[in-house]
């Protein structure tokens, strides 16, 4: 990996794979506790590899990471679990209300599509004090609480959350990327229910959401095989679909894509689910893929 940043000096190289020393440039920019090159080593070492740094100031720096691989056996290969995919809340739920509480915006970004396109409804903060804020005013049901953020992290945002008047009643699931049994130590004493490692898939949330709060979902049903030679047909089939659909619900559709409002198409798809699942699973997987043009085609 080659980047064109502020580079290295020479002197400081020797520091960088050393447990808990930063360079003066790392420093500067006041990130990390330099444990991440130490243990990635220690990882390339251990698979009989190493990983090197050449670096110049003002010019950049390369990484390199070299280990020995070879081809496995593709029967040995553990199949993944057959995971359902969730499609929606279930109809007569009180409504879901999740806060996100993490300072880096494509966190966020990526968890609040998430969410709202099922239906929930999402507000974000970046910080421990904003958290806290949100949550005075709005009373979300659960918390995803990011660890390290700037003016008040994650621990202590937590702790006065469960202190205040109504804390008890929110669910907080910490989000770490180091899993560590100090890290689950001290959430769980400051009032957190439990933890997701970062980054993390979505059944691994959907069922947090299940076990703590109680959600219901709505899954994908199990497809059917369909011949190569119809596929063509079968999209046709699900564009026709579409288009049996209610007038007003294929409007609101439409209005909410061109909207942007992720929570509103997510919410009006659920309605799509109970009157004809496999429409539903169709405009999902368009929504998905971002194929917004189509999804308006079809929604005319």
């Amino acid at each position: 990996m080659t980047d064109t940043g502020i580079g290295i000096d020479a002197g400081e190289l020797g520091k960088l794979f050393a447990l808990f020393e930063q360079t003066d440039n790392k420093r500067t920019f006041n990130t990390g506790t330099g444990l991440g090159l130490a243990i990635s080593r220690q990882y390339a070492r251990l698979m009989g590899g190493d990983i090197t740094v050449t670096s110049e100031p003002g010019r950049g720096s390369c990484f390199q990471l070299l280990i020995p691989v070879e081809e496995g056996d593709r029967a040995a290969a553990v199949e993944p679990a057959n995971l359902r995919r969730v499609m929606g809340l279930r109809p007569g739920q009180p409504p879901v209300r999740v806060l996100l509480a993490d300072d880096n915006a494509p966190n966020r970004n990526w968890i609040k599509q998430l969410l709202e396109l099922i239906g929930c409804q999402v507000r974000e903060a970046a910080d421990g004090e904003e958290t806290i804020r949100i949550w005075a005013e709005w009373r979300p049901g659960l918390i995803l609480m990011d660890l390290q953020m700037p003016v008040l992290d994650g621990y202590e945002a937590t702790r006065r959350i469960k202190k205040s008047a109504g804390g008890a009643e929110t669910v907080v699931i910490a989000l770490t990327a180091t899993v560590l049994e100090e890290n689950r130590r001290a959430i769980l004493e400051a009032g957190a229910a439990d933890l997701l490692g970062k980054p993390m898939a979505e059944h691994q949330l959907f069922d947090k959401m299940h076990q703590h709060l109680g959600v219901q979902f709505l899954y994908e049903a199990e497809p059917a095989a369909v011949p190569a030679a119809d596929e063509a047909g079968e999209s046709e089939r699900q564009a026709a679909a579409v288009g049996r659909l209610p007038a007003g619900l294929r409007g609101g559709m439409r209005d909410a894509i061109a909207n942007g409002d992720l929570e509103g198409f997510g919410l009006l798809l659920q309605e799509v689910t109970a009157l004809d699942p496999a429409a539903s699973r169709f405009l999902r997987s368009l929504a998905e893929q971002y194929d917004y043009d189509n999804l308006l085609r079809l929604l005319t």
